[in-house]
């Protein structure tokens, strides 16, 4: 019941398809041959960008047919559009899957979608690109949930999600340092987020009996 509330939902499947497919990719490299490495890097190019496209379309459609039903006077107050019914993770703690955007993530969401494949474009021949394109994907999929989800508990996931493709590409693909660059990355950005979470963990934000960020 959950899962078809979710297909139902376009915010949800923009946000979850590239996470899933970029996690199913790379998780073919590890289990094909190395013999079908460049069939395999082919592939994983192919159809990172064609997913890509997709999701840059049906963001794009969404982003145009929504634009008047968004208060674009005040992005302080929320007036979330395509905003789903909250569906139950962990009822035990009130962690739910609650997704909405309003006049302050829609444009992020909508320029993520349309950098992912441009990105692709430009590093089109990468070296060890079927590693290069799937990451993308995955980042791609983690971006628009720390743009999209409404809970507090599954923004903090993925926030600390986009950690991980990120550091990846830092160090596989950056300049002559990037391995300093990506240590560098990894720890400033896991520090400032468990810094976020202690913040909230201290009632600094009001206590609520759910996550959710209003």
């Amino acid at each position: 019941m959950g899962g078809e509330r979710i297909i139902d939902d376009p915010l949800s499947v923009i946000t979850l398809l590239p996470l899933f497919a970029g996690l199913l990719l790379l998780l073919l490299t590890q289990v094909l041959p190395s013999s079908q490495s460049e069939r395999l890097a082919s592939v994983s190019r192919n159809v990172s960008m064609g997913i890509a496209m997709a999701v840059a379309v049906i963001t794009t459609l969404l982003f145009i047919g929504n634009w008047g039903s968004i208060d674009w006077t005040n992005i302080t107050q929320g007036g979330y559009v395509l905003q789903n019914d909250a569906i139950d993770l962990i009822p035990s703690i009130g962690v739910t899957w609650k997704v909405g955007a309003d006049a302050l993530s829609f444009p992020m969401i909508w320029l993520t979608t349309v950098l992912i494949p441009i990105s692709m474009l430009v590093e089109w021949d990468a070296k060890r690109g079927h590693l290069f394109h799937p990451l993308l994907l995955v980042m791609e999929g983690a971006l628009l949930g720390v743009f999209v989800v409404l809970d507090l508990f599954v923004f903090y996931v993925f926030w600390e999600l986009t950690l991980i493709p990120m550091f990846l590409l830092i160090l596989m693909w950056g300049g002559e340092d990037r391995r300093y660059a990506a240590m560098k990355f990894f720890i400033y950005t896991f520090a400032a987020s468990v810094i976020m979470l202690s913040w909230n963990s201290r009632d600094v934000l009001p206590h609520r009996p759910d996550f959710w960020l209003r």
